[in-house]
């Protein structure tokens, strides 16, 4: 697997006027929301890697709208001894909630599991959202935050 560039698909659901996010404590007392979405497997669409996902972390059957953003990004890595940068691009994705499932997992593979941190699902209304600061959302960019934003007060 390519190791030097890296897809992602994040899913923005909006559920009762709220956005599902996950949040992550950390024991030094930051806090940090994710969106739904993680890495697009090989020979998977980012549509399909969305749906896995969101269903995977956060327990939700969606239907894929609507691609809102994309945003690049790069982070060094180490892998085998060998450091290299890895490029990486973000897609964000409108989605429909359908419905929670019946199997109530929170994250396979143990995920969500660091002793350093501690991840939970939350609902957040788009007042609560105003008060976060682009980069506390998957060190969103301003100008995917802004999309985000826009399409919240267009649902309300």
């Amino acid at each position: 697997k390519n190791r030097k560039f890296f897809r992602k698909a994040r899913a923005i659901v909006i559920k009762d006027n709220k956005l599902l996010l996950i949040r992550i404590d950390y024991k030094d007392g930051r806090v940090h929301y994710l969106l739904p979405g993680g890495g697009v497997d090989e020979g998977e669409t980012i549509k399909d890697a969305i749906i896995r996902e969101t269903l995977e972390e956060y327990n939700a059957e969606v239907d894929v709208i609507k691609y809102l953003d994309k945003q690049h990004y790069h982070i060094d890595l180490e892998y085998n001894g060998e450091s290299f940068r890895s490029n990486r691009v973000e897609y964000y994705y409108l989605c429909k909630f359908k419905k929670f499932s019946n199997n109530d997992s929170f994250g396979v593979g143990n995920e969500f599991v660091n002793p350093e941190k501690t991840y939970s699902k939350v609902e957040l209304s788009l007042e609560d959202v105003l008060k976060l600061k682009p980069q506390n959302i998957n060190s969103m960019c301003e100008r995917t935050y802004e999309k985000l934003i826009f399409f919240m007060k267009t649902l309300l």
